[in-house]
C-alpha cells in the first residue's frame, strides 16, 4: 500500500502513561541524586551532513527493483502453534539464527533457525518473575538477548535458548536502547514519565554505565509541545553504527561509542520542507489539514544505511515515495511505486531492518497466494543491494 494515512502512523504514549501516579511510584525509592550525579550534555559533532536534494523533478513514474537490487533471497517462517506471530517490528540477525519480535499481536519475541524452523520463544508475555508483559525492544550482546518491557521498566536478559538469567530494572522509562559495551548503555524516549528525572525529562536520548547512572543526554525536545510519532527506524543500527532521527526532522545523525553526535545525512525539500509551527501539540489538527493538500513532504523517519545506500521514504499527501541514494555515485532515484521484476511475488515493502548488505523485509503468503492460509507466518524477504551505474541517477 503506497497510500497511507499520517493519522494511521504508530502514534505511541508509554504504555503506563494512562496511569501517570502508577507510573512514578515505580520510581518513588531510587536515588535520584545519584542517577543525575554526573550526566553532561552529548558532544555535537561539526561535520557538514550529506545533502540529499528533494525535488519533484527527480522522482519517477515508477522504479524497477532490478534497477536498485541484486538478487532477491527470502525464508518462510514455520507457522506451527508455538511459532505464530501477528507481525514482525524488529528483527535481527544473529548466531546463525533470526530473531523476531511481534511487540503488538502476540507480544512476543521468537528464535528461528536461518532455513525458517522454529526454535523456542525467548520468554513468554505473562506476569510471572520470567515473563514480560510489554516486550517493547530487545537487543542481542554477550550471548544474552535482553528484552526491554516497557510496562514494568525493565531489561530481562535470557540465555539463547530462552530462559529468564536476570532481570535488571531500569529508574526511568524509555522506548528503545542499546549497548555498546557492557557498561555502556543508550535509551530513546519520546515524552516519557521521567518527572523524577530533571536532567533528562526533556531529552530524548540519554546515556548510563551499567549501574544505570546517567553520563550524557541529548537531543532536548520540550516535552508534550511537539506531536510524538514513533517510528521504530529512526533510532537503529546499522552495520554496526547507531543512528538516530529526530521525529519529522530533516537530520540523520550517528551516536559514537562515546556519546558523540555527528549529522550524517539532511533530506532537502526545498519550498516543500514542513513549517514547525504544524509540529506543535497544539496544531495537530493543523497538520492533518496539511498533509491532505500536499503542499508540504514531511520524513517520519523510515531510514536504513546499507553500504553506500542510505534508503529512506518520506510522504506528500499521504503518497509514500521511497528512495536509493548511492552515497559513493552522490544519485538519487524515488518514487511512489516499486515494481519487483526479480521476484515479481515479492512486493517490496514492510522494511524492518538490515543484514549482511540486504535491506530486510517481510509478507504474509496469502498476499503471495490466496490458497496459503491468512494466519500462518510471514515470509522475510532480503534485499541485496547493487551499485548504481554512472547513469541510473538524475
Amino acid at each position: 500500500m503506497n497510500k497511507v494515512r499520517v493519522i494511521l502512523l504508530v502514534v505511541i504514549v508509554c504504555a503506563c502513561s494512562s496511569d501517570k501516579k502508577k507510573v512514578l511510584s515505580e520510581f518513588a525509592n531510587i536515588d535520584v541524586n545519584a542517577i543525575e550525579e554526573s550526566i553532561k550534555d552529548m558532544a555535537v559533532g561539526t561535520k557538514h551532513p550529506i545533502k540529499i536534494s528533494i525535488r519533484d523533478n527527480r522522482v519517477k513514474k515508477e522504479i524497477l527493483l532490478s534497477s536498485v537490487i541484486a538478487s532477491i533471497d527470502f525464508i518462510k517462517l514455520e507457522s506451527n502453534a508455538e511459532a505464530i506471530i501477528g507481525g514482525i517490528d524488529k528483527v535481527l540477525f544473529g548466531d546463525s539464527c533470526i530473531y523476531v519480535l511481534d511487540r503488538n499481536k502476540t507480544k512476543s519475541l521468537k528464535k528461528f533457525a536461518i532455513n525458517g524452523s522454529y526454535i523456542c520463544n525467548i520468554g513468554q508475555v505473562g506476569e510471572g518473575p520470567d515473563e514480560y508483559i510489554e516486550p517493547t525492544d530487545f537487543a542481542l550482546f554477550d550471548r544474552y538477548v535482553i528484552v526491554y518491557d516497557q510496562f514494568r521498566c525493565s531489561l530481562n536478559y535470557y540465555d539463547l535458548d530462552g530462559k529468564l538469567v536476570r532481570t535488571r530494572k531500569l529508574p526511568f522509562m524509555c522506548l528503545q536502547f542499546h549497548l555498546f559495551s557492557a557498561d555502556n548503555f543508550i535509551f530513546t524516549t519520546l515524552d516519557a514519565d521521567n518527572q523524577h528525572l530533571q536532567k533528562i525529562d526533556n531529552y530524548s536520548i540519554f546515556t548510563s554505565d551499567s549501574l544505570f547512572h546517567l553520563k550524557q543526554r541529548g537531543f532536548y525536545r520540550k516535552k508534550d509541545l511537539y506531536s510524538s510519532i514513533f517510528i521504530p527506524s529512526n533510532f537503529n543500527v546499522c552495520a554496526g553504527k547507531l543512528y538516530y532521527h529526530p521525529p519529522f526532522k530533516n537530520t540523520i545523525y550517528s551516536i559514537n561509542v562515546d556519546g558523540k553526535i555527528t549529522p550524517e545525512y539532511e533530506l532537502d525539500f526545498g519550498s516543500k520542507e514542513l513549517p514547525e509551527e504544524f509540529l506543535l501539540t497544539k496544531n495537530w489538527k493543523q497538520f492533518l489539514k496539511e498533509s491532505d493538500k500536499g503542499r508540504y513532504y514531511f520524513f517520519p523517519g523510515e531510514y536504513y544505511k546499507v553500504d553506500s545506500f542510505l534508503y529512506f521514504s518520506y510522504i506528500k499527501a499521504h503518497e509514500v515515495y521511497r528512495c536509493f541514494y548511492s552515497i559513493s555515485e552522490n544519485n538519487l532515484i524515488c518514487s511512489s511505486l516499486i515494481k519487483n521484476d526479480l521476484v515479481p511475488i515479492f512486493p517490496f515493502s514492510n522494511i524492518v531492518g538490515t543484514d549482511n548488505g540486504s535491506l530486510v523485509g517481510y509478507i504474509f503468503p496469502y498476499e503471495i497466494a490466496a490458497s496459503l492460509k491468512e494466519d500462518d507466518n510471514p515470509v522475510i524477504v532480503k534485499y541485496y543491494l547493487k551499485k548504481f551505474p554512472p547513469d541510473a541517477g538524475f
